[in-house]
């Protein structure tokens, strides 16, 4: 398996692929899950993440981001390129796709319909 760049992070299954969000630099690797190669590099522009203030899910077709600077980023895996960075305060800690909605959790629970 590759090494991955960076001290910290973040990890989520779907959409065919492991995605890892990394702390060192705030890009988003996808694994492939049988070989453990890393296939794509996708870059967020958030630079260097802080201890617990990054999350990454997958859900609805999508790879979706928290973290402090940009609240929720949407990733389409079918062409490992960054569609929409969503503005606004950083209001979670972490970030998680189920019933068709985004939740980001933080001191109150989010539900966000997502656009397609």
């Amino acid at each position: 398996m590759n090494r991955l760049s960076g001290t910290e992070h973040y990890l989520a299954s779907g959409e065919g692929s492991i995605w890892v969000l990394t702390q060192e630099d705030g890009t988003v690797q996808r694994i492939d899950g049988q070989t453990g190669k890393v296939t794509a590099t996708i870059e967020t522009g958030v630079g260097r993440l802080y201890t617990g203030t990054g999350d990454i899910a997958t859900g609805g077709g999508y790879v979706w981001i928290w973290t402090q600077r940009i609240p929720v980023m949407q990733i389409d895996p079918k062409t490992n390129s960054l569609i929409r960075k969503f503005t606004g305060t950083a209001f979670g800690a972490d970030i998680s796709y189920g019933a068709g909605s985004l939740w980001v959790s933080g001191s109150s629970l989010r539900r966000i319909q997502p656009p397609n």
